[in-house]
């Protein structure tokens, strides 16, 4: 049975909210078919492999690729990860949005 249906998704975002204002932005980020990669779970804790420990320098980059950015708490999981991103944490004229900065650690990863 073919599901010719179109895919739709729903947006998650508030219709009247201003996301260029500054704000923190908590994003989750998934690897392609949940494939565990960036480490394992051992006695609760998580342990990186060198593709975990690659995406760990990689979100730890982030402040001093985008002017305005600031880091939060954050975790990286076997297949996922966990982070706080703050925006306007500087005065600079056209700051970065979420997906630039997002966009650019999937790709760097």
């Amino acid at each position: 049975m073919s599901n010719d249906l179109p895919h739709r998704r729903n947006s998650l975002r508030y219709p009247d909210h201003d996301y260029s204002s500054a704000g923190a932005v908590f994003v989750t980020i998934c690897l392609h078919d949940r494939q565990e990669l960036f480490g394992h779970i051992r006695k609760d804790d998580s342990c990186l492999s060198q593709y975990g420990e690659f995406a760990l320098q990689r979100w730890e980059q982030i402040p001093d690729r985008f002017n305005g950015v600031g880091l939060d708490e954050f975790i990286i999981m076997p297949d996922h990860m966990y982070g706080i991103l703050w925006f306007g944490t500087s005065t600079e004229y056209d700051p970065p949005d979420c997906s630039d900065v997002v966009k650019w650690f999937k790709v760097v990863v």
